[in-house]
């Protein structure tokens, strides 16, 4: 895929020779074998060889390259979103990879592997504190998941559309979100990325990045696993981790 987005990239490439072809159409015609087209640049003319093939019409092709600078150009955004979908379900896997890894408890992985052969539910369910780990920070409340499906449920089933959510960076991580009435500060939203980072695959490290958004801003496309997430409007904020113990209520 990323072959296909390199080739896509050209786009620019493919028009000029387009509008190259174009700009020398009268000696297109009138020409056979070698000759020398006029380049017209912001430094003045240039003359670029061209051979001409045999059966050659240039309109013909002047259109062709057009045509596919435009599909090239098209290609660009669809294979983006593509490569980032996929970037996204990696990322997604290696999280739940990471909590299978550190979970010492079975009843946790039995509800993982039951909440993802669950279909997704047409209502929001209500879903109390006691399931995540809470703290109080600044002039608001942090909650945290404490596994992908609790993770999951804080996002999804318990979260109002302005709370502030955090995750570390294409890093697996415990998910955070914070509510509070009124703005989060610059300190609340570094002390809740301190702790995601503490919370993360990445928690022995000096620094981690956490990026950080409304929840609102968090989407769950349908028929992913519990704590698959896209988000594309966030803030980043780079932080020293911050251990917790991760029995508190």
């Amino acid at each position: 895929m990323k072959e296909e987005y390199a080739e896509a990239e050209t786009f620019p490439k493919v028009r000029a020779k387009a509008d190259l072809l174009k700009s020398n159409l009268h000696l297109l015609k009138k020409g056979k074998g070698r000759i020398e087209l006029a380049n017209y640049t912001a430094d003045g003319i240039e003359t670029i060889p061209f051979d001409i093939p045999e059966l050659f019409d240039a309109n013909k092709e002047v259109n062709r390259l057009y045509r596919r600078a435009d599909k090239l150009e098209r290609s660009v955004a669809l294979l983006t979103s593509r490569i980032g979908e996929v970037d996204n379900m990696i990322d997604s896997a290696l999280e739940q990879l990471y909590y299978i890894e550190i979970s010492a408890k079975e009843d946790e992985l039995r509800e993982l592997a039951l909440e993802m052969k669950k279909s997704e539910p047409k209502q929001k369910r209500q879903i109390k504190e006691k399931q995540f780990m809470r703290l109080e920070i600044g002039g608001g409340t942090a909650y945290i998941g404490r596994n992908s499906v609790s993770n999951h449920r804080l996002v999804f089933q318990f979260a109002n559309p302005d709370d502030i959510w955090f995750h570390a960076q294409r890093i697996p991580s415990a998910h955070l979100v914070f509510r509070k009435s009124g703005g989060i500060t610059q300190d609340e939203a570094e002390q809740c990325a301190a702790i995601v980072a503490g919370m993360s695959k990445a928690k022995l490290n000096l620094k981690v990045t956490v990026d950080y958004t409304q929840k609102k801003n968090v989407k769950k496309p349908k028929n992913t696993p519990p704590g698959f997430v896209i988000y594309h409007r966030f803030r980043s904020v780079t932080v020293t981790p911050v251990h917790i113990d991760e029995n508190t209520d």
